[in-house]
């Protein structure tokens, strides 16, 4: 048995939730702390490019580590969680800032759409290596990945009609809070199903 079924229940889902949450402010601060000692210690200004795909690391690491501490107590040798987690948001990170304009405010409903699917897909896949001969009907977690990112997505671009000047932040405030939301319900979900049987050497 790889999870523990009966332990999974609200209580999980705020823990992943505020975990992911946590996460991502903590992936931020050691973004700007990477960021401040680099400028500091470097001759010139970091090109976008590379600030970027420092940005993502640090995001994506520290989100899939804070996301691991949770999903290791239920799925067995999950450690490799933080680098597929990682994985994913490397894949889809450029396809979110040559879209978005480098996270601008002329994101329109369909930019979006293709945005969030890259997003959905690309996580969900990535992460679903960490779970794959873990987690019984695991390939749903592609899926769910999917639909819960694309519709957050929609939820941010509805978001974002509220305030002109505000309007971006509150795209992508409500692009990752919904979209933590409905993966987290989702994937506990997917651990409450009954277990793969164990397999014999």
């Amino acid at each position: 048995m790889t999870t523990k079924r009966n332990s999974v229940s609200w209580g999980w889902f705020i823990i992943w939730l505020l975990g992911t949450l946590f996460g991502v402010v903590v992936g931020f601060f050691v973004f700007f702390l990477v960021m401040s000692g680099l400028g500091e210690s470097g001759p010139g200004p970091i090109p976008v490019f590379a600030a970027s795909l420092i940005m993502t690391g640090c995001f994506g690491t520290v989100v899939g580590f804070a996301q691991w501490l949770i999903l290791r107590r239920y799925v067995q040798r999950s450690a490799v969680w933080i680098g597929v987690t990682l994985l994913g948001f490397l894949i889809s990170s450029p396809v979110l800032l040559s879209m978005s304009g480098g996270f601008g405010p002329y994101i329109t409903s369909p930019t979006s759409i293709r945005m969030t699917v890259v997003l959905g897909c690309a996580l969900g896949v990535a992460q679903w290596f960490a779970i794959g001969k873990k987690v019984s009907r695991s390939a749903l977690w592609i899926g769910i990945s999917l639909i819960s990112w694309t519709v957050a997505g929609l939820i941010g671009m509805a978001l974002k009609t509220l305030s002109w000047q505000m309007g971006p932040i509150l795209y992508w405030l409500g692009l990752f809070f919904f979209g933590t939301v409905f993966s987290a319900v989702g994937m506990m979900w997917l651990l409450k199903q009954k277990n793969p049987p164990a397999m014999t050497p």
